[in-house]
């Protein structure tokens, strides 16, 4: 079991399963169908039973790239054409072609060299390629830990490694500032995040995180992290302090911070600029100016989500269930799940294409590739799971 999928199944094992709702709903929905109960509407009872004997229908199929042996990160061209993935286990980097389904070129970062540990696989030694991200024009990619402890900058036309330069313990997430002059790497052992002009690879400093390094933390444990539309402001989940931290990206210093024990995932809505934060019970949207909570949607019980995604125009959210092998999508307007998906064995990271027609998803088998307007899978996730997000608890 690699050391992401031992994180993920010490948190499964560590939550408490939903109460017999469901359990109670299937006796009632029976006792309908049979006749059984007591009622004076045999009319309600005639239709309640034509309901359930509907077909539920399956979760929607996506179409499966293998992309190398334990797949981590994706970005996508800004013109819908192109997706990029790493494979920590085999330290490359694959150029998918969206409208042909398959690997036009693989870049190789050579295995990384072995150590004499009790580690089953590179992720665990904290090295092999983790995050991607592609600049607008689709010639340079940043990948990280392509080499070890450093950013490598990928000339994607001549797919070769151009430079490589160094960070500081385990880079992963990657993202470019939207003039595409800066690049961002968190470093998830160090606990900051280097900063590296694309142009020339000079380093320009670097933002320290409250707690100091994680050394103690799980190599695997989800990270988050996003820049403000404007690109003036960084946020980042910080699981040593439990916030999430604002940063001023000019002089890179701490301007805010949120209290938020269990951050996991982070992304900034593209019309409010507000941030929305993924923690272990539900999604919090934050008010761009003032950090405080704005809207909170509740899970009904104990998923195992580690990553979501907001679609292009805003309204939609996808969430990856890694112990389901699912992703389902919520309309953001009404809080109800509108689709769901077959995403494979432990799907992670996800991202819409620009233009919004596709979902992709990494999980374990590669990247699969779903039709965003595709919801005929709802039907049949909430059959099974029910409402990912329930009305808040009254205070007692």
């Amino acid at each position: 079991m690699g050391w992401r999928n031992r994180f993920n199944h010490i948190e499964a094992q560590g939550q408490s399963a939903l109460p017999g709702l469901r359990q109670l709903a299937a006796v009632v929905a029976a006792c309908v169908v049979l006749g059984a109960c007591s009622t004076s509407n045999d009319a309600a009872n005639d239709a309640a039973a034509k309901a359930a004997a509907v077909p539920v229908g399956e979760l929607a199929k996506g179409t499966v790239i293998p992309v190398g042996n334990a797949p981590e990160g994706l970005d996508i061209s800004a013109d819908s054409k192109w997706l990029y993935a790493t494979s920590n286990g085999d330290n490359t980097l694959a150029v998918v072609d969206l409208a042909n389904r398959n690997v036009s070129k693989t870049i190789d970062g050579h295995a990384p060299v072995k150590t004499s540990d009790d580690c089953p696989d590179n992720f665990c030694r904290g090295v092999g390629a983790v995050g991607v991200a592609v600049d607008a024009n689709g010639r340079r990619a940043y990948v990280s830990s392509l080499r070890p402890d450093s950013l490598a900058f990928v000339d994607l036309d001549k797919g070769r490694i151009l430079r490589t330069v160094r960070a500081q313990r385990f880079p992963q997430n990657v993202v470019l500032s939207p003039d595409g002059r800066r690049a961002y790497v968190m470093n998830v052992v160090s606990n900051t995040v280097s900063v590296f002009e694309t142009a020339n690879g000079r380093p320009l400093g670097r933002f320290a995180l409250k707690g100091g390094d994680a050394h103690d933390q799980p190599f695997g444990r989800p990270v988050g992290m996003v820049l403000s539309s404007d690109g003036k402001r960084l946020f980042v989940t910080n699981g040593v302090a439990g916030t999430v931290e604002v940063f001023n990206t000019l002089n890179r210093r701490l301007i805010g911070s949120i209290d938020a024990a269990g951050a996991l995932d982070v992304q900034v809505d593209p019309h409010s600029g507000n941030l929305l934060v993924l923690a272990r019970d539900g999604i919090v949207e934050y008010d761009a100016q003032t950090l405080k909570p704005a809207n909170t949607l509740h899970f009904c019980g104990t998923p195992t989500a580690y990553h979501f995604v907001l679609s292009p125009d805003g309204n939609t959210l996808a969430v990856s269930l890694s112990q389901d092998g699912v992703v389902t999508t919520v309309a953001r307007d009404s809080g109800k799940v509108n689709g769901g998906y077959a995403a494979g064995d432990n799907p992670q990271a996800l991202r819409y294409t620009p233009d919004g027609a596709t979902l992709a998803v990494v999980s374990n088998g590669g990247v699969v590739l779903f039709n965003a307007s595709d919801r005929s899978g709802a039907r049949a996730y909430l059959a099974k799971h029910g409402e990912l997000f329930c009305p808040a608890p009254q205070a007692s």
